[in-house]
């Protein structure tokens, strides 16, 4: 890569530094400096483009904004200030100008005399250092490999998932030694290159030494020889924090974030942002940087179909990284720190004993995998970040992501108690964040410790505290840790597996009985997002999140005019929780929603679903209480979701299992796994230094122009680019239908009339002629619109609309199925709010053919319902509509742009008390009188409305 000689900031001379990327931390570090390269980066920019206050840190936080379009038109995205009484208060965030197309921080830094993530030095990351040394030797990047085709058979080989033995049997097929001439002729030959590249931490065999209760066949004491396969947690910390991969994805420096410049409005995101850095932080050396570690570990089983083999992983990553980064499996954010020994312990005489003994196991195997952090968090260590610079890392326990009964067994607390509180087993079905006091780490340590040395007071106390015999747990030494704020919600097992499917699921099928269930559930009508449970739901046995993620998203509208309003405000405060709990931003004003919405259902819980239950004290319902101190303490909990560990479950022990002979597994694991990241680091490290072979030089042509402008630059080109687009086929999936053919089967009764009123509408005289009754038109089944999130935390996301008739027209093109119209959301005026908008449904998507008039845009022919009034139905809190029909009954209908609609929506039936047994989920949005938009659908309906 060229440099200039000499390397000075451009903007207060400093330097010379060795290196453009010691230049690069020189100006992120320094406000000045930052402030001025920020400043650079907005005069390449044509719109006008806001950011929040740089940080001292390398990576500066990103604004919250939604990547909305600028235009006016895309008001559904902005959410703007209801202004009629009839439109209920907007559930995303908002400024105090609701015009403003992007939302901006203010960050309150850290103090800077504490020189928190201070930078010692320049060392340049692995691959930099990798790079160089290839240089050295004038080897190629796909080293060992002979060339890069090699290499992506290799490569091949092992993410396919390849055996050895057939890896073998393809080395030596007589093609590929005549033809291909690898290097490697057989698997030997193949693994050796495979191991002789850089790899991560090193596996150790920790061996466990179980002595039982019970006497041998030789009258000695039978023990048993359990084996801990792990590596150094550091070493870990260290292997993450260096990929270059992270660079622009890390935080080195707490900080807190505010919607408004007075910084009354706090907003809670990463883990940087929220309570637990900053307080960590007060508490260590000046110069400090924080790993905050985040640990997670489950049990699963390995052998399908029969068998008792089993595995327990424990997985490390750390708050550092953007939490979007770090639940990405293939971003290899989150690695795998060791396996646990799975034993049932038959060296003991007793079922108590074998499980008092298997929670002291558990903690004496996690104090040995943790031991590194000990040391490490008080001293810190020095490690490279993905900016190259040096600093001095203190690992530091900040989050343990587990389900509830792991969570207990971390906290040495009885399953019957929180692992977090105080709070009796008989009085956990009432909201008791004010009555109860939290669990202190220091004072649980003392009474285990009393209780240790037989003091009655501590034994008392003990009990009365709901903790277990355990000492000392594994984490009495870890510095700076209290192991009960690490306690993480688990949405998987508490929200959607819990109290969704195992609670209030069963208990409004008890109210509305199963059959009744069933026929609302099979009538429901039809989205493209949404799975149709043809046969109802109560036949469903096995179920996953999917299954409870589903119904949880049609769930409000089934109870609709079957239960009193009482239970509906239950029934809807819980949802609310459920969709509020899952957002990925909050502020103060979301987290009072949280809690008001806990409040509703816990107020009318008795009243709706008393006769289900007698007593609501089950741990599940208790554990929603702590849900708003822990996006305080540690963000946003899309970033704690048990639902990673599930998913790693399958790369790194089953998929490992899979590939060992099954005896003897773990240590073939290991070795497995081993290999797999050596191929995974050199096909990052390809990607990392591809762009420096193919561009030696600065791409921009100014030397003074850093990586973090042209950064700043990309993003708000992205910005002002953000429109709202579609994507439709170029072939038209029906051609040349007439007009009376799309009037009867795509039940467009003013098909022709509708398109010639457009056509005067919006093109000049004489542009155009009248479209006949013999004309010929191109229709396409579906169209794709693309939705901007209302979170820049989120993506943007498509969504399919759909518009083609049954099979039964004769079209050729459908084989099978029904027909499907979907209903979709249309910007019809500039009115804030709801006003602004219209529900329509989708008969016909086509264009108008050049005989007509010169016109490419695609077309839409939609079938109008009402405006949008608050339902009647109290409690359910949801906009009715009902069709939109003219003084002869037929439906109003018009042609419009397929711009101008907005997104898919979806549509509840008013069931009534009974559900028609006519209503089918293929003629409900036909012979429904009323319906109620569902604004479950998704987390962008839910904060739009």
């Amino acid at each position: 890569m060229i440099r200039p000689k000499v390397l000075r900031c451009p903007f207060c001379s400093a330097g010379p530094f060795p290196k453009r990327a010691a230049l690069a931390g020189h100006i992120s570090q320094r406000n000045s400096c930052s402030t001025a390269a920020l400043a650079r980066a907005r005069q390449h920019i044509k719109q006008p483009y806001s950011n929040s206050k740089p940080t001292p840190a390398p990576q500066r936080p990103s604004p919250i904004a939604s990547n909305q379009s600028p235009e006016p038109q895309n008001g559904l995205n902005r959410s703007p200030s209801p202004t009629s009484e009839n439109c209920r208060p907007t559930k995303r965030l908002r400024t105090n100008d609701s015009s403003t197309p992007h939302i901006n921080t203010f960050s309150l830094l850290f103090p800077e005399e504490k020189h928190a993530g201070q930078v010692s030095g320049y060392d340049g990351t692995p691959f930099e250092r990798q790079s160089q040394s290839q240089q050295k030797k004038r080897e190629a990047p796909w080293s060992p490999f002979a060339d890069e085709e090699e290499w992506g058979l290799a490569d091949w080989f092992m993410t396919a998932e390849v055996s050895q033995e057939d890896i073998d049997k393809f080395l030596k097929l007589k093609i590929t030694r005549e033809r291909t001439q690898v290097l490697f002729r057989d698997k030997r030959q193949f693994f050796k290159l495979v191991d002789a590249l850089p790899r991560g931490p090193e596996w150790e065999r920790i061996t466990v030494n179980v002595r039982g209760d019970q006497l041998g066949p030789d009258g000695k004491i039978l023990t048993e020889d359990l084996e801990i396969w792990a590596r150094d947690p550091v070493e870990c910390v260290r292997e993450i924090l260096s990929n270059p991969a992270f660079k622009d994805e890390v935080s080195y420096v707490p900080r807190r974030d505010y919607l408004d410049p007075e910084m009354q409005r706090r907003v809670y995101t990463e883990m940087a942002t929220a309570d637990w850095w900053w307080r960590v932080q007060e508490h260590l050396p000046n110069g400090a940087t924080i790993a905050s570690v985040i640990i997670a570990s489950d049990k699963t089983q390995l052998s399908r179909m029969g068998g008792d083999k089993s595995a327990w992983p424990v997985y490390i990553t750390i708050g550092n990284i953007n939490k979007a980064t770090r639940c990405k499996p293939s971003r290899h954010a989150t690695i795998l720190l060791g396996y646990l020994p799975v034993t049932k312990l038959e060296i003991f005489s007793h079922a108590t004993t074998r499980k008092i003994m298997g929670q002291d196991l558990f903690h004496r195997c996690m104090k040995l995998l943790l031991k590194p952090m000990e040391e490490a968090g008080k001293n810190g260590v020095r490690m490279v970040c993905p900016d190259g610079f040096v600093r001095r890392v203190y690992p530091v326990l900040a989050a343990y992501v587990a389900d509830h009964p792991e969570q207990c067994l971390v906290t040495c607390t009885k399953e019957n108690r929180c692992p977090q509180c105080k709070v009796p087993a008989d009085e956990r079905g009432e909201p008791s964040w004010i009555q109860y006091a939290q669990r202190s780490q220091t004072e649980t340590l003392t009474i285990l410790k009393l209780r240790e040395s037989g003091d009655p007071d501590a034994e008392e106390e003990a009990v009365e505290d709901g903790l277990r015999t355990t000492y000392p747990p594994f984490w009495a030494n870890l510095p700076h840790t209290d192991i009960f704020s690490c306690i993480t919600p688990d949405i998987l097992h508490q929200i959607h597996k819990g109290m969704f499917k195992s609670h209030l699921f069963q208990w409004c099928q008890d109210i509305l009985g199963a059959a009744e269930m069933d026929q609302r559930f099979s009538a429901m009508p039809s989205h493209p997002s949404l799975r149709h449970f043809h046969r109802g739901v109560s036949h469903l046995t096995q179920w996953t999140g999917k299954e409870a993620k589903q119904l949880e998203r049609v769930f409000a509208g089934t109870m609709i005019g079957a239960v009193d309003h009482r239970t509906l405000v239950a029934i809807r405060a819980l949802l609310d929780f459920f969709v509020l709990a899952q957002y990925d931003i909050h502020t103060e004003e979301s987290l009072e929603l949280m809690e008001e919405s806990l409040s509703a259902f816990h107020k009318n819980k008795h009243h709706a679903f008393g006769n289900q239950r007698d007593q609501f004290n089950f741990p599940k319902l208790h554990s929603l209480v702590h849900y708003t101190s822990a996006i305080r303490s540690l963000g946003t909990l899309d970033g704690y979701n048990t639902e990673l560990p599930e998913r790693l479950h399958i790369d790194y022990a089953k998929k490992a299992y899979n590939a060992s002979n099954k005896r003897d597994y773990t240590v073939q694991m290991t070795v497995w796994l081993q290999r797999q990241e050596a191929v995974h680091r050199l096909r990052s490290y390809l990607a990392w230094v591809r762009p420096r072979i193919e561009t030696p030089c600065n791409p921009d042509g100014d030397p003074d122009t850093e990586a973090s402008d042209r950064e700043a630059i990309r993003e708000a080109k992205v910005r002002v680019q953000g429109a709202i687009r579609f994507k439709i086929v170029k072939t038209p999936h029906f051609r040349h239908l007439t007009a009376p053919f799309i009037s009867t089967h795509f039940y467009a009764p003013k098909f022709l009339p509708s398109l010639r009123k457009f056509l005067v509408e919006n093109l000049p005289e004489h542009s155009f002629r009248v479209p006949y009754i013999t004309d010929h038109f191109d229709v396409f089944k579906t169209a794709v619109v693309r939705i901007d999130p209302i979170s820049p935390q989120s993506l943007p996301f498509f969504e399919r609309i759909r518009a083609f008739p049954s099979y039964h027209s004769g079209l050729k093109e459908l084989s099978s199925g029904p027909a499907r119209f979907d209903t979709v959301l249309v910007k019809v005026s500039n009115e804030a709010g709801p006003k602004g908008f219209r529900i329509g449904r989708v008969r016909c998507i086509f264009r108008v053919p050049p005989e007509i008039a010169k016109y490419d845009h695609p077309l839409v022919y939609i079938e109008w319902f009402t405006q949008f009034k608050q339902s009647k139905e109290r409690g359910i809190d949801m906009y009715e509509v009902q069709h939109a029909k003219d003084a002869s009954g037929t439906p109003l209908a018009s042609v419009l742009r397929l711009g101008a609609i907005r997104r898919s929506c979806h549509l509840l039936p008013n069931w009534g008390k009974n559900a028609n047994l006519r209503w089918t989920n293929e003629n409900i949005l036909d012979i429904c009188p009323s319906f109620y938009l569902n604004d479950f659908l998704d987390r962008h309906m839910y904060q739009a409305l």
